[in-house]
């Protein structure tokens, strides 16, 4: 809580988590989040000394990634495609509603 009481509160696309935080956070090693980001997969966004920051919503694509892989049996290129798909949806349908 800060000083008025209230929750901190970040938001989800903050970048907050150096690349050893996050690596922690969703259990997989620094090298694995750094091939990811090589295959385009997750993008950290970079501080003016290039090193990598991960928002929360990074975090949930990460766990997403991770389960596709070890509990879904996918290739990273199949995982690729998984989100391709997905964030195409996401537009069709904000172009529908919208």
């Amino acid at each position: 809580m800060n000083r008025s009481g209230r929750k901190w509160e970040i938001p989800p696309d903050e970048p907050v988590f150096v690349i050893s935080v996050a690596a922690r956070l969703v259990g997989l090693h620094e090298q694995t989040l750094r091939l990811y980001e090589k295959k385009g997969l997750v993008v950290p966004r970079r501080t003016d000394r290039k090193t990598r920051l991960y928002s929360q919503n990074d975090l949930k694509k990460l766990w997403l990634i991770k389960y596709l892989v070890q509990e879904r049996g996918l290739n990273l290129a199949g995982v690729k495609v998984y989100l391709e798909m997905v964030e195409d949806l996401d537009r069709a349908l904000n172009h529908l509603e919208g």
